[in-house]
C-alpha cells in the first residue's frame, strides 16, 4: 500500500485514511480496500492536516496561508492568504478558528470570509489549540480560561491561578461542560 517517508499521522474520516508528507504529499486510501483513491502534491505545510466536513484543512508554508481540499478528490476548494503568525487552524462553530500569537479569528467554511477577529489581552497567549464544547468555542491561555460565543462574544472567562494544573482532553471539555452553564 502506500506510504509516506518524513510524514505526519495518518488521520482517517468517512472511510478514508489520509497520509501527508512533510514536503506536502498528500495521499488518500479506501480503509475498506487499502487502494488508493487519489494523490496529490499540496506544497509544504506546518502542521498536520485537519480533516473535517469533508475538507482537508492546511496550514501553507509558502505562502503563508491556509488551503482548503475536498477531502474526496483531493482538490483545492479555497486558499486565504494568512499572517504568518498563525500557528493553528481548528475546525469549530461552523467554520475554521485561526489561532495566533496574540489573537483569534474565525473564517466562515462556506466562504473563507472573516467572520469575527479578537485580540487577546496582552498578557495571554494561547497554550493549546482552542475546541468546541455546547456550540462555544474554549481557549486555555497562559493564565486565562475563556469560552467564546459563535458570533465572538466573551461568554465567560476564569482567570487561572498561577501553577494551577488544567488538562486539556475529551474529558475534561465534558466535565467542563456539564459542571457550568455555557
Amino acid at each position: 500500500g502506500p506510504t509516506l517517508e518524513g510524514g505526519y499521522p495518518p488521520r482517517v474520516d468517512a472511510g478514508h485514511a489520509f497520509l501527508a508528507s512533510s514536503e506536502g504529499r498528500l495521499i488518500s486510501v479506501n480503509l475498506r480496500t487499502g487502494k488508493k483513491v487519489w494523490e496529490e502534491n499540496a506544497g509544504a505545510f506546518t502542521k498536520a492536516p485537519v480533516i473535517a466536513g469533508g475538507k482537508i484543512v492546511l496550514l501553507m508554508k509558502e505562502p503563508s496561508g491556509v488551503m482548503v481540499l475536498h477531502a474526496a478528490t483531493g482538490k483545492k476548494s479555497s486558499f486565504q492568504p494568512t499572517l504568518p503568525d498563525v500557528h493553528a487552524v481548528v475546525p469549530a462553530l461552523g467554520g475554521y478558528v485561526l489561532v495566533r500569537k496574540k489573537g483569534l479569528t474565525l473564517w466562515d467554511s462556506g466562504t473563507g470570509k472573516t467572520v469575527w477577529d479578537m485580540v487577546l489581552p496582552a498578557e495571554t497567549t494561547p497554550e493549546v489549540a482552542p475546541f468546541e464544547v455546547a456550540g462555544n468555542l474554549m481557549l486555555l491561555a497562559t493564565d486565562l480560561l475563556l469560552c467564546l460565543s459563535k458570533e465572538g462574544n466573551k461568554v465567560w472567562e476564569r482567570r487561572i491561578e498561577p501553577g494551577a494544573m488544567v488538562v486539556p482532553g475529551p474529558a475534561n471539555h465534558a466535565n467542563y461542560a456539564g459542571s457550568h452553564q455555557l
